[in-house]
């Protein structure tokens, strides 16, 4: 199972925002599930870029994509 979370409508993340996210991350892989992002806005795709998030969470273009069967 998986956890998706649609970053749309998101302009801005700091060090909290990552915080959430990866303690979110953390408490999914504890319930055997996986946390998915998608449809990164540019500056956010650059500060997961840059910190490694984009690595330990897969990242789908946009919410069409990752709900496509097989994504």
């Amino acid at each position: 199972m998986r956890s998706l979370v649609d970053c749309a409508g998101v302009d801005f993340c700091d060090s909290t925002g990552l915080n959430v996210l990866l303690r979110a991350r953390r408490r999914a892989l504890a319930l055997d599930r996986r946390l998915e992002l998608c449809a990164l806005g540019p500056q956010v795709a650059r500060l997961f870029e840059l910190t490694g998030v984009d690595g330990v969470c897969p990242v789908h273009p946009s919410l069409d994509r990752a709900l496509e069967p097989g994504a």
